[in-house]
């Protein structure tokens, strides 16, 4: 098994503050339909209620399901590219050509937080403990986006861009042709830029004018860039290659990222016993790495760019 970077994510934090908490998740970092929700679920005396937070990264993935699987460990498995071996008489022996079957290993961790709020102020605010509730859903999806995001310098289809200049669409085209040189899919090609790179790119398009890139919407009115056969979301979740210096976005298809999930992100509400409080809870199970890093490229560009 080839050893490619993978990230686990952290163990379970209490927060405590009166009257009203707020915290952020451990911060670590795929359902392979584009705008998959993450469901978080709320337990609010006996009754279900749903939040989404849209994520960007986890849809666009390779992903596991370890629910029931007994087991924290995912196992990514893929075949490269097989060749014909030359031509072959008729009534010969077909050439037997060598391969291998490879795979990666990705473990999943728990992540997540705890809030605690006290009974009394959550009957003069009625609801707080949703709005606490809806910001440990928020905080869990962007989680799993941030440790998605934080592979993306491990790609290795090439790196297009430089720290001392801005995103171009020379740069997204150059990203695609990398991945052709790999026989990467064409078929599901996307791309996740900084909400920098992409105003970079719409001041570039405007400048051209090309007939390959266009401005579009997704199905949830979210804005986005098309350029060939690539997709273009911005996600600000996305880190740097040099802190402080650039802007490290990809583009990359399903296979070259994945995800392990033992756990969707869940949020309970649940009183504790013998305190006038509430304990809001919220966790998730998953882990990421590198499947083929060849199906990824890595877009640079400069901050002050």
């Amino acid at each position: 098994l080839h050893s490619f970077p993978t990230r686990r994510s952290s163990d379970l934090q209490m927060s405590n503050y009166s009257p009203l908490v707020t915290g952020a998740s451990a911060g670590y970092t795929g359902s392979t339909v584009a705008n998959v929700y993450l469901q978080a679920e709320y337990l609010v005396a006996q009754v279900g209620e749903e939040a989404a937070q849209l994520v960007n990264i986890f849809p666009k993935v390779w992903v596991e399901n370890l629910s029931g699987d007994g087991t924290m460990a995912a196992h990514f498995r893929f075949l490269d590219a097989l060749s014909a071996a030359g031509a072959v008489t008729e009534g010969a022996q077909l050439t037997v050509v060598a391969w291998s079957p490879e795979g990666v290993v990705v473990t999943a961790g728990l992540d997540g937080l705890a809030i605690q709020v006290s009974k009394t102020f959550a009957g003069i605010a009625p609801d707080s403990l949703d709005r606490i509730a809806n910001q440990i859903a928020t905080a869990l999806g962007r989680s799993i986006d941030t440790s998605l995001a934080a592979l993306f310098p491990s790609l290795t289809a090439g790196t297009c861009g430089t720290s001392t200049a801005a995103l171009t669409l020379s740069n997204v085209m150059l990203a695609e042709a990398n991945l052709d040189k790999y026989y990467a899919p064409q078929a599901g090609r996307n791309g996740i830029v900084h909400g920098q790179q992409f105003y970079d790119l719409k001041i570039d398009m405007k400048a051209a004018n090309p007939g390959i890139s266009k401005v579009t919407a997704d199905a949830q009115g979210n804005e986005q860039i098309v350029i060939g056969g690539v997709t273009l979301q911005r996600n600000n979740l996305v880190t740097t290659m040099t802190s402080g210096v650039d802007y490290c976005g990809a583009v990359f298809t399903q296979e070259a990222l994945g995800c392990a999930i033992a756990k969707v992100p869940t949020v309970e509400i649940l009183p504790i016993p013998g305190y006038d409080a509430y304990s809001v809870d919220g966790s998730t199970a998953f882990g990421t790495g590198v499947i083929r890093p060849r199906f990824g490229a890595i877009l640079r560009s400069g901050i002050a760019a």
